[in-house]
């Protein structure tokens, strides 16, 4: 896809060319009857807002379904931002970064996996997605600030022992989050990391040095 290319403002389908290495910023921005994307091995990068679906009132992206090759090494700023109809998101092993706000307000998709590649969720990468699924692997070191902020329907999560921050606000108000499984290797906890959730016992391991002001404010079931 070269730079002077106008994708039509109605387009329904497409499918990128196993030659193109980059889709650049906002290459599909505001296609709000966009609904299928065929991405082929062989892409490396996914521009910032580049299927986002814009902040317009009334204009929201029609894509439901997005499988990212395994060539795929960065997805970009807000790249699905306000896609709020995306279901179903397929992360392969070969992903390096996700970035901020990448899948902002994807209010219809339930259940993310993150592979073992990426070191980093980026700061409001899942920011009021309503995932009640998440799996996390060994390999994650760091969840950003406000990462997974309302994520209201998730129950429960488990923190790998790779992981050895929790930055401030990153499960903040998943408020159905009951249950939180935190590994030996965890250093520490950011303030209001967990607060207005529904805990009811939290096991802090011994290698956390650090827990910041209001990690757990208004926990109000949290017993133990």
């Amino acid at each position: 896809m070269g730079g002077d290319i106008v994708v039509p403002r109605d387009v329904v389908r497409v499918r990128v060319h196993p030659s193109v290495t980059i889709i650049p910023e906002k290459a599909f921005y505001e296609r709000k009857k966009l609904k299928e994307v065929e991405l082929c091995d062989g892409l490396l990068e996914i521009g910032s807002h580049a299927f986002s679906g814009g902040y317009s009132w009334g204009i929201r992206s029609a894509l439901k379904r997005i499988s990212i090759p395994p060539s795929v090494k960065v997805i970009g700023d807000n790249a699905f931002t306000h896609c709020e109809k995306l279901e179903e998101v397929i992360l392969c092993e070969g992903l390096l970064a996700i970035g901020k706000w990448a899948f902002y307000s994807c209010s219809a998709l339930k259940r993310i996996s993150i592979p073992s590649t990426l070191t980093m969720i980026s700061d409001s990468t899942f920011y009021k997605c309503l995932l009640e699924e998440v799996t996390l692997h060994d390999g994650l070191t760091e969840i950003g600030k406000h990462a997974f902020w309302y994520c209201r329907d998730l129950k429960k999560i488990r923190i790998p022992s790779t992981v050895t921050s929790i930055h401030e606000y990153a499960f903040h108000s998943c408020k159905k989050l009951e249950e939180v499984e935190l590994c030996k290797g965890l250093l520490e906890i950011g303030k209001h990391a967990f607060s207005w959730c529904s805990l009811r016992s939290i096991n802090i391991p011994s290698t956390v040095a650090t827990i910041y002001p209001n990690a757990f404010d208004e926990c109000k079931g949290l017993k133990e």
